[in-house]
């Protein structure tokens, strides 16, 4: 089985408000501070290297396939590699952190809306295909919870619409964005890991919707 780990927001040594375990760069922080924690969680989780991503909220994925193009940072929402020591981060603060293991590869995989939309998770279960390989566990992190992702009414008829499992009632309009990633998963013979809770509710967690300015947790996968 790969190591899988999600951190929370505390052991790091960024100030307030990205206190202090803050992972993102893009997000206003001190860049030494960030790379200071990125170090933390590298050599806590015993890495040979740690790989983050620029994530776009798309649908791009970028396979790591030598141990050299673990210091790239691609833009990219979806990281994925065959390569033993190298942990493969995904970023977030309210979307879905999403690792997926197949026997020789892992996967780690922003799913926000869009993403969802843009059919991140059904491409990177394709991509594994591609590989030789097949997914065969995932582990959702914790993300914002179908009772506090509110949208608009219009958004919310919208996307509904197009992925039903998304919905929840039409009087509060708030989006579910666990279980149609769930039901990609499960069709597709996946065994399914939940180690979710709600950013959003979650002190220990960063959340932007919550907070607005504040940093960014990881979700880490490594063969």
């Amino acid at each position: 089985m790969p190591r899988v780990f999600y951190s929370s927001r505390h052991g790091g040594v960024s100030r307030n408000p990205f206190d202090s375990f803050n992972l993102g760069t893009h997000v206003g922080d001190e860049i030494e501070s960030v790379r200071q924690n990125r170090e933390i969680l590298r050599a806590n989780l015993c890495l040979t290297s740690l790989a983050f991503m620029n994530q776009r909220h798309g649908a791009d994925i970028s396979v790591i396939a030598e141990p050299a193009q673990a210091n790239l940072i691609p833009d990219a929402d979806a990281l994925m590699t065959n390569q033993k020591g190298i942990g493969l981060a995904v970023m977030v603060a309210d979307c879905v952190p999403l690792l997926l293991a197949a026997e020789g590869w892992v996967a780690a995989v922003h799913v926000g809306r869009v993403g969802l939309m843009s059919n991140i998770v059904e491409s990177v279960l394709r991509k594994f295909y591609d590989l030789g390989d097949a997914a065969r566990d995932a582990w959702i992190g914790p993300h914002i919870c179908q009772e506090c992702y509110e949208v608009d009414s219009n958004m919310y008829r919208e996307l509904t619409a197009s992925r039903p499992l998304l919905a929840t009632t039409d009087e509060k309009h708030c989006l579910n964005l666990k279980a149609p990633i769930v039901d990609v998963l499960v069709g597709q013979g996946v065994r399914v890991h939940d180690l979710s809770r709600c950013t959003v509710e979650t002190d220990d967690l960063f959340s932007y919707r919550r907070d607005g300015m504040t940093g960014r947790f990881a979700g880490v996968i490594a063969l």
